[in-house]
Protein backbone atom coordinates (compact mmCIF):
# COMPACT_ATOMS: atom_id res chain seq x y z
CA UNK A 1 0.00 0.00 0.00
CA UNK A 2 2.63 2.38 0.99
CA UNK A 3 4.46 1.64 -2.56
CA UNK A 4 1.23 2.42 -4.35
CA UNK A 5 0.96 5.42 -2.97
CA UNK A 6 4.72 6.82 -3.57
CA UNK A 7 4.22 5.61 -7.55
CA UNK A 8 1.02 8.10 -7.44
CA UNK A 9 2.38 11.09 -5.85
CA UNK A 10 5.47 10.47 -8.47
CA UNK A 11 3.11 10.44 -11.29
CA UNK A 12 1.49 13.43 -10.28
CA UNK A 13 4.95 15.62 -10.00
CA UNK A 14 5.98 14.12 -13.23
CA UNK A 15 2.32 15.14 -14.88
CA UNK A 16 2.34 18.57 -12.71
CA UNK A 17 6.32 19.06 -14.38
CA UNK A 18 5.36 18.53 -17.98
CA UNK A 19 2.13 20.82 -17.57
CA UNK A 20 4.90 23.70 -16.19
CA UNK A 21 7.62 22.75 -19.43
CA UNK A 22 4.49 23.38 -21.42
CA UNK A 23 3.49 26.87 -20.01
CA UNK A 24 7.00 27.86 -20.13
CA UNK A 25 7.03 26.87 -23.74
CA UNK A 26 4.25 28.80 -24.43
CA UNK A 27 5.15 32.16 -22.84
CA UNK A 28 8.17 31.78 -24.71
CA UNK A 29 7.06 31.30 -28.16
CA UNK A 30 3.77 32.95 -27.99
CA UNK A 31 4.68 36.67 -28.02
CA UNK A 32 7.37 36.39 -31.01
CA UNK A 33 4.58 34.98 -33.11
CA UNK A 34 1.65 37.39 -32.26
CA UNK A 35 4.71 40.18 -32.91
CA UNK A 36 5.01 38.72 -36.38
CA UNK A 37 1.94 38.69 -37.47
CA UNK A 38 1.51 42.70 -35.84
CA UNK A 39 4.39 44.50 -37.23
CA UNK A 40 3.82 46.07 -40.28
CA UNK A 41 6.05 45.30 -43.41
CA UNK A 42 9.49 47.96 -43.09
CA UNK A 43 8.28 50.72 -45.56
CA UNK A 44 10.49 52.23 -48.70
CA UNK A 45 10.63 55.51 -50.48
CA UNK A 46 12.83 56.80 -53.52
CA UNK A 47 15.19 59.86 -53.34
CA UNK A 48 14.81 61.68 -55.75
CA UNK A 49 17.87 63.62 -57.43
CA UNK A 50 17.73 67.34 -58.55
CA UNK A 51 20.09 69.61 -60.06
CA UNK A 52 18.95 73.19 -58.97
CA UNK A 53 20.51 74.55 -56.55
CA UNK A 54 18.37 74.95 -52.64
CA UNK A 55 18.30 77.82 -50.62
CA UNK A 56 18.13 76.61 -47.26
CA UNK A 57 15.68 79.11 -45.12
CA UNK A 58 12.92 77.09 -43.82
CA UNK A 59 10.76 78.14 -46.86
CA UNK A 60 9.93 75.13 -48.94
CA UNK A 61 9.03 77.56 -52.44
CA UNK A 62 11.10 76.48 -54.97
CA UNK A 63 9.07 74.82 -57.72
CA UNK A 64 11.27 71.41 -57.42
CA UNK A 65 9.65 70.84 -54.01
CA UNK A 66 6.61 70.62 -55.33
CA UNK A 67 7.86 67.78 -58.18
CA UNK A 68 8.56 65.34 -54.89
CA UNK A 69 5.64 63.06 -53.64
CA UNK A 70 5.48 63.56 -49.85
CA UNK A 71 5.32 61.09 -47.37
CA UNK A 72 2.19 61.83 -45.29
CA UNK A 73 1.47 58.97 -43.37
CA UNK A 74 3.48 59.11 -39.49
CA UNK A 75 2.22 56.37 -36.59
CA UNK A 76 2.61 56.62 -33.41
CA UNK A 77 5.19 55.54 -30.80
CA UNK A 78 3.39 56.76 -27.63
CA UNK A 79 1.02 57.26 -26.32
CA UNK A 80 -0.96 54.79 -28.60
CA UNK A 81 1.38 52.84 -30.49
CA UNK A 82 0.49 51.81 -34.51
CA UNK A 83 -2.36 54.69 -34.58
CA UNK A 84 -2.66 57.26 -37.35
CA UNK A 85 -0.52 60.68 -36.00
CA UNK A 86 -3.40 63.32 -34.78
CA UNK A 87 -1.76 65.99 -36.73
CA UNK A 88 -0.72 65.67 -40.50
CA UNK A 89 2.78 66.05 -41.72
CA UNK A 90 4.84 66.04 -45.06
CA UNK A 91 7.97 64.74 -45.46
CA UNK A 92 10.30 65.59 -48.77
CA UNK A 93 13.23 64.06 -49.46
CA UNK A 94 15.79 64.96 -52.93
CA UNK A 95 19.63 65.37 -53.38
CA UNK A 96 21.98 66.48 -55.70
CA UNK A 97 25.55 65.93 -56.04
CA UNK A 98 27.08 67.39 -52.93
CA UNK A 99 24.06 67.71 -50.52
CA UNK A 100 20.87 65.55 -49.36
CA UNK A 101 18.03 67.54 -48.68
CA UNK A 102 15.14 66.82 -46.28
CA UNK A 103 11.63 69.56 -46.20
CA UNK A 104 9.25 69.13 -43.52
CA UNK A 105 6.14 70.28 -43.12
CA UNK A 106 4.38 69.82 -39.51
CA UNK A 107 0.56 70.77 -39.33
CA UNK A 108 -0.95 71.43 -36.13
CA UNK A 109 -3.98 72.35 -35.10
CA UNK A 110 -3.41 74.72 -32.32
CA UNK A 111 -0.33 76.59 -33.09
CA UNK A 112 -0.57 78.90 -30.29
CA UNK A 113 0.53 75.77 -28.32
CA UNK A 114 3.53 75.06 -29.97
CA UNK A 115 6.94 74.86 -27.37
CA UNK A 116 9.73 76.37 -29.05
CA UNK A 117 11.97 78.21 -26.26
CA UNK A 118 15.28 76.79 -27.13
CA UNK A 119 17.66 77.49 -29.51
CA UNK A 120 20.91 76.42 -28.14
CA UNK A 121 22.82 73.56 -30.09
CA UNK A 122 22.64 69.95 -28.49
CA UNK A 123 20.84 71.45 -25.89
CA UNK A 124 18.84 68.66 -23.23
CA UNK A 125 16.59 71.42 -23.01
CA UNK A 126 15.14 70.73 -26.84
CA UNK A 127 13.81 67.22 -25.81
CA UNK A 128 10.78 69.39 -23.67
CA UNK A 129 10.34 71.52 -26.98
CA UNK A 130 7.90 70.39 -30.28
CA UNK A 131 10.76 68.75 -32.64
CA UNK A 132 11.09 67.14 -36.05
CA UNK A 133 13.71 64.02 -35.86
CA UNK A 134 15.97 62.38 -38.94
CA UNK A 135 18.10 59.59 -38.75
CA UNK A 136 20.17 57.86 -41.51
CA UNK A 137 21.78 54.36 -41.36
CA UNK A 138 24.23 55.13 -44.54
CA UNK A 139 25.74 51.72 -44.43
CA UNK A 140 22.07 50.01 -43.75
CA UNK A 141 23.70 47.55 -41.31
CA UNK A 142 20.66 47.96 -38.68
CA UNK A 143 23.19 48.91 -36.06
CA UNK A 144 24.76 52.54 -36.35
CA UNK A 145 23.13 55.80 -37.62
CA UNK A 146 23.47 59.48 -37.10
CA UNK A 147 20.49 61.87 -35.52
CA UNK A 148 19.17 64.91 -36.05
CA UNK A 149 16.86 66.94 -34.17
CA UNK A 150 15.27 70.08 -35.11
CA UNK A 151 12.70 72.92 -32.81
CA UNK A 152 10.39 75.75 -34.34
CA UNK A 153 12.73 78.07 -33.43
CA UNK A 154 16.08 76.83 -35.18
CA UNK A 155 17.79 74.72 -32.07
CA UNK A 156 19.53 71.87 -33.58
CA UNK A 157 21.52 68.47 -32.17
CA UNK A 158 23.00 65.66 -33.76
CA UNK A 159 23.70 62.61 -32.11
CA UNK A 160 25.77 59.60 -33.67
CA UNK A 161 23.79 55.68 -32.79
CA UNK A 162 24.95 52.77 -32.45
CA UNK A 163 25.00 49.56 -30.64
CA UNK A 164 21.49 48.89 -32.44
CA UNK A 165 20.08 52.47 -30.56
CA UNK A 166 21.51 51.03 -27.46
CA UNK A 167 24.32 54.05 -26.97
CA UNK A 168 24.17 57.49 -27.96
CA UNK A 169 27.07 60.20 -28.53
CA UNK A 170 25.82 63.49 -28.27
CA UNK A 171 29.29 64.86 -28.24
CA UNK A 172 29.23 64.17 -32.03
CA UNK A 173 29.31 66.95 -34.25
CA UNK A 174 29.04 67.91 -37.78
CA UNK A 175 28.22 70.99 -40.21
CA UNK A 176 24.89 71.32 -41.60
CA UNK A 177 22.59 73.94 -42.52
CA UNK A 178 18.79 73.52 -40.62
CA UNK A 179 16.71 76.50 -40.68
CA UNK A 180 12.89 76.34 -39.84
CA UNK A 181 9.86 78.70 -39.84
CA UNK A 182 6.84 78.84 -37.65
CA UNK A 183 3.90 79.72 -39.63
CA UNK A 184 -0.31 80.37 -39.53
CA UNK A 185 -1.05 76.76 -39.44
CA UNK A 186 2.29 74.59 -39.39
CA UNK A 187 6.38 75.06 -38.88
CA UNK A 188 8.86 73.87 -41.37
CA UNK A 189 11.90 73.07 -41.41
CA UNK A 190 14.56 72.99 -44.43
CA UNK A 191 17.79 71.14 -43.98
CA UNK A 192 20.75 70.27 -45.80
CA UNK A 193 23.25 67.87 -45.23
CA UNK A 194 26.63 67.35 -47.24
CA UNK A 195 27.83 63.90 -48.55
CA UNK A 196 31.08 65.01 -47.05
CA UNK A 197 29.79 64.72 -43.37
CA UNK A 198 28.58 61.01 -43.89
CA UNK A 199 30.66 57.81 -44.05
CA UNK A 200 29.29 55.30 -46.55
CA UNK A 201 30.19 52.34 -48.81
CA UNK A 202 31.04 53.30 -52.36
CA UNK A 203 28.30 52.08 -54.52
CA UNK A 204 26.93 52.79 -57.95
CA UNK A 205 23.47 52.97 -56.03
CA UNK A 206 23.07 53.10 -52.46
CA UNK A 207 20.30 52.28 -50.34
CA UNK A 208 20.41 53.46 -46.62
CA UNK A 209 17.91 53.05 -43.57
CA UNK A 210 16.08 55.91 -42.71
CA UNK A 211 13.44 56.66 -40.18
CA UNK A 212 12.27 60.16 -39.36
CA UNK A 213 8.94 61.98 -37.01
CA UNK A 214 7.97 64.62 -34.94
CA UNK A 215 7.30 65.15 -31.30
CA UNK A 216 3.97 66.99 -29.91
CA UNK A 217 5.09 68.07 -26.67
CA UNK A 218 1.85 69.10 -25.31
CA UNK A 219 0.50 65.61 -26.35
CA UNK A 220 3.15 63.58 -25.27
CA UNK A 221 2.94 62.37 -28.32
CA UNK A 222 5.85 61.13 -30.98
CA UNK A 223 5.64 59.75 -34.25
CA UNK A 224 6.89 58.54 -36.72
CA UNK A 225 7.07 56.78 -39.98
CA UNK A 226 7.94 53.53 -39.16
CA UNK A 227 7.32 53.39 -35.25
CA UNK A 228 8.90 51.10 -32.95
CA UNK A 229 7.53 49.85 -29.71
CA UNK A 230 7.22 51.91 -27.18
CA UNK A 231 8.48 49.61 -24.53
CA UNK A 232 11.99 50.92 -25.28
CA UNK A 233 10.44 53.95 -23.95
CA UNK A 234 12.84 57.49 -24.78
CA UNK A 235 15.04 55.08 -26.95
CA UNK A 236 12.28 53.95 -29.00
CA UNK A 237 12.65 56.16 -32.07
CA UNK A 238 16.65 55.49 -32.36
CA UNK A 239 15.98 51.53 -32.87
CA UNK A 240 17.84 50.96 -36.54
CA UNK A 241 15.81 47.84 -36.61
CA UNK A 242 12.51 49.79 -37.27
CA UNK A 243 14.01 51.69 -39.56
CA UNK A 244 12.49 52.18 -43.31
CA UNK A 245 14.63 52.35 -46.45
CA UNK A 246 16.05 55.08 -48.89
CA UNK A 247 16.34 53.58 -52.36
CA UNK A 248 18.25 54.72 -55.21
CA UNK A 249 20.73 57.09 -54.56
CA UNK A 250 23.01 57.55 -57.46
CA UNK A 251 26.57 58.38 -58.70
CA UNK A 252 27.84 59.86 -54.96
CA UNK A 253 31.23 59.13 -54.27
CA UNK A 254 32.46 59.36 -50.29
CA UNK A 255 34.88 61.55 -49.89
CA UNK A 256 37.86 61.86 -48.20
CA UNK A 257 37.04 64.72 -45.83
CA UNK A 258 40.16 66.47 -44.06
CA UNK A 259 39.46 68.48 -40.79
CA UNK A 260 41.84 71.32 -39.66
CA UNK A 261 41.00 72.21 -36.19
CA UNK A 262 44.15 74.98 -35.35
CA UNK A 263 43.87 77.39 -32.12
CA UNK A 264 46.27 79.76 -31.52
CA UNK A 265 46.21 81.29 -27.82
CA UNK A 266 48.17 84.69 -27.28
CA UNK A 267 49.05 86.10 -23.41
CA UNK A 268 50.84 89.29 -22.00
CA UNK A 269 51.30 90.19 -18.40
CA UNK A 270 54.12 92.97 -17.39
CA UNK A 271 55.87 92.78 -13.62
CA UNK A 272 57.58 95.57 -12.24
CA UNK A 273 60.82 94.69 -10.41
CA UNK A 274 61.52 91.55 -11.51
CA UNK A 275 65.19 90.70 -11.43
CA UNK A 276 67.37 87.55 -12.86
CA UNK A 277 65.68 87.60 -15.64
CA UNK A 278 67.10 87.88 -19.31
CA UNK A 279 65.52 89.45 -21.97
CA UNK A 280 65.07 86.58 -25.23
CA UNK A 281 62.95 84.14 -26.53
CA UNK A 282 61.83 80.35 -25.60
CA UNK A 283 60.47 78.18 -27.56
CA UNK A 284 58.86 75.08 -25.43
CA UNK A 285 56.19 72.17 -26.33
CA UNK A 286 53.18 74.32 -28.45
CA UNK A 287 54.55 77.78 -26.77
CA UNK A 288 56.62 80.63 -27.71
CA UNK A 289 58.00 82.70 -24.88
CA UNK A 290 59.36 86.28 -25.51
CA UNK A 291 60.77 87.96 -22.53
CA UNK A 292 61.81 91.67 -22.65
CA UNK A 293 62.24 93.50 -19.30
CA UNK A 294 59.37 93.66 -16.96
CA UNK A 295 57.16 92.43 -20.25
CA UNK A 296 56.27 88.99 -21.01
CA UNK A 297 54.66 87.92 -24.07
CA UNK A 298 53.04 84.30 -24.71
CA UNK A 299 51.75 81.95 -27.46
CA UNK A 300 50.35 79.46 -27.81
CA UNK A 301 48.90 76.56 -30.40
CA UNK A 302 48.01 73.51 -31.55
CA UNK A 303 46.26 71.23 -33.87
CA UNK A 304 43.52 68.80 -34.73
CA UNK A 305 43.68 66.58 -37.78
CA UNK A 306 40.72 64.83 -38.75
CA UNK A 307 41.31 62.64 -42.56
CA UNK A 308 39.18 60.10 -44.33
CA UNK A 309 41.73 57.20 -45.76
CA UNK A 310 38.83 55.22 -46.89
CA UNK A 311 34.90 55.08 -45.46
CA UNK A 312 35.80 52.54 -42.58
CA UNK A 313 39.33 54.26 -41.64
CA UNK A 314 40.04 57.40 -40.08
CA UNK A 315 43.03 58.84 -39.53
CA UNK A 316 43.00 61.56 -35.96
CA UNK A 317 46.01 63.16 -35.24
CA UNK A 318 46.75 65.76 -32.17
CA UNK A 319 48.83 68.27 -31.13
CA UNK A 320 48.86 70.61 -27.88
CA UNK A 321 45.31 69.58 -27.28
CA UNK A 322 43.10 73.03 -26.54
CA UNK A 323 41.02 70.99 -24.05
CA UNK A 324 39.63 74.30 -22.74
CA UNK A 325 37.77 74.65 -25.99
CA UNK A 326 36.11 70.93 -24.80
CA UNK A 327 32.34 70.89 -22.91
CA UNK A 328 32.62 70.47 -19.87
CA UNK A 329 31.15 68.07 -17.39
CA UNK A 330 27.74 68.71 -15.87
CA UNK A 331 28.55 69.24 -12.48
CA UNK A 332 26.33 66.79 -9.96
CA UNK A 333 25.90 66.20 -6.26
CA UNK A 334 26.58 62.87 -5.43
CA UNK A 335 25.55 62.34 -1.56
CA UNK A 336 25.86 58.15 -2.47
CA UNK A 337 28.79 55.84 -2.06
CA UNK A 338 29.00 55.10 -5.46
CA UNK A 339 31.33 56.54 -8.05
CA UNK A 340 29.99 58.79 -10.99
CA UNK A 341 30.04 58.40 -14.65
CA UNK A 342 31.34 61.27 -16.58
CA UNK A 343 30.82 60.47 -20.39
CA UNK A 344 33.93 61.62 -22.44
CA UNK A 345 33.57 65.09 -24.24
CA UNK A 346 37.50 64.99 -26.01
CA UNK A 347 36.47 65.22 -30.32
CA UNK A 348 39.88 63.06 -30.14
CA UNK A 349 38.85 60.14 -27.83
CA UNK A 350 35.28 59.57 -29.17
CA UNK A 351 36.22 58.42 -32.63
CA UNK A 352 35.56 54.87 -33.00
CA UNK A 353 34.11 54.74 -29.77
CA UNK A 354 30.56 52.60 -31.47
CA UNK A 355 33.08 49.79 -31.98
CA UNK A 356 33.30 48.83 -28.22
CA UNK A 357 29.45 49.09 -28.00
CA UNK A 358 29.13 45.28 -27.49
CA UNK A 359 26.46 45.06 -25.33
CA UNK A 360 22.89 44.08 -25.86
CA UNK A 361 20.18 46.75 -25.71
CA UNK A 362 17.06 46.30 -23.94
CA UNK A 363 13.75 47.90 -23.81
CA UNK A 364 14.62 50.78 -20.97
CA UNK A 365 12.05 48.71 -18.48
CA UNK A 366 14.71 46.49 -17.67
Amino acid sequence: MKFLTTNFQYGSCLRSLNFFIFLWVCVLFVPHSVNAQTERELPRMSAHRISEEIRVDGILDEPVWQTVEPIRQLYQIQPDQGEPATEDSEIRIMYDDKKLYFGFIFYDSEMDKVVANDMRRDSPGLRSNDYGFLLLDTYNDRRNAVFFRFTPVGGVEDTAVSNSGGSLNQSWDIVFECRCRINEDNWTAEIAIPFSQLRFERSDVMNWGINFGREIARKQEIDAWNEAPKTYGGLAKYRTAYFGTLEGIEGITPSRNLELLPYLLPGASYTSGVDGREDGLDVKYGEVQIHRGDAFASFKGGLDLKYGVTPNLTADVTFNTDFAQVEADQEQVNLTRFSLFFPEQRPFFLEGTSIFDVGIPRPSFQ
